[in-house]
């Protein structure tokens, strides 16, 4: 923390455990306040748990471990300079509950929800990847007295146009320029989060900041060495009161080959009291 402001990271860090140095190496240069994280294996977790205690950010809750319960990889983990207090993530009928996390942050400028997801992809998980984006739109669709941030992979949009459009895995930008498609459910389900859930006080903080005419991108898929395909998946949602003032990507950490993710990062400078 720096004077009123405050820095978050959300990073999918593509369950990777034998670089967990060099990818928080490349987080402590950013002199972070709040870390997220997605795609976090159980045994990684101690390795975090060390590294992040040596910048202050003792504060630690995870799903990782809800995850091996479950038989499965990975789950999210959020580092906080101040105390975290789990709350629900999401309710009994939203798959994969471990790719959910949220706790309230006991801030110096009071409570703040924090909410990090990743939404699994609908190659090989088909309408789960729905059913995800309903259940946290269900958890999160209503004015809240207390300041939000929701972050993470949501492995959504398809395609940004310059002049503000956006295309769903449900639709199709046709030639014209007209997008087809967005009546079906696929489309409204990732259409309610990414675009929704503004009615509810939680906008996209890098479109509000920068707007639509820069083209950034957090995944990147090669192939034979080349980037064959790009888009923005990564994503940080938050209340207007926290006043965000920068929002970026860090794409070095792709190229330093610790993720196929960039990593986004906000910073905030919120009212004395929020």
């Amino acid at each position: 923390m720096t004077d009123n402001r405050f820095r978050l990271i959300s990073w999918n860090i593509a369950g990777k455990v034998a670089v967990n140095r060099k990818q928080f190496e490349a987080l402590e240069g950013r002199k972070p306040d709040i870390v997220a994280l997605q795609e976090v294996r159980v045994n990684a977790l101690n390795n975090f748990r060390e590294l992040f205690s040596e910048i202050g950010l003792s504060f630690i809750v995870e799903t990782a471990t809800l995850a091996k319960e479950k038989g499965r990889r990975i789950g999210e983990l959020i580092a906080s300079r101040w105390p975290l207090q789990p709350i629900p993530g999401t309710d009994n009928e939203t798959p994969f509950p471990e790719r959910v996390l949220s706790s309230i942050m006991q801030s110096p400028w009071g409570d703040i929800e924090l909410h990090t997801v990743h939404i699994v992809p609908g190659h090989g998980n088909g309408w789960k990847k729905i059913e995800m984006f309903e259940g946290v739109y269900r958890r999160l669709a209503y004015q809240s007295d207390i300041p939000r941030i929701l972050c993470g992979d949501f492995n959504s949009p398809q395609q940004e146009t310059t002049d503000g459009q956006l295309v769903t895995w449900g639709e199709k930008l046709e030639k014209n320029g007209e997008i087809s498609g967005g009546e079906g459910r696929w489309a409204v389900g990732e259409r309610s989060v990414l675009k929704g859930l503004a009615e509810y006080d939680l906008p996209d903080i890098f479109r509000l900041l920068n707007g639509y005419q820069i083209q950034e991108y957090s995944w990147f898929m090669r192939f034979k060495g080349r980037i064959a395909a790009k888009r923005r998946f990564d994503h940080i949602f938050a209340s207007k009161s926290l006043n965000a003032v920068e929002c970026q990507y860090l794409g070095e950490v792709v190229e330093q080959k610790l993720s196929d993710h960039a990593a986004i990062e906000a910073v905030f400078e919120p009212d004395e009291r929020v």
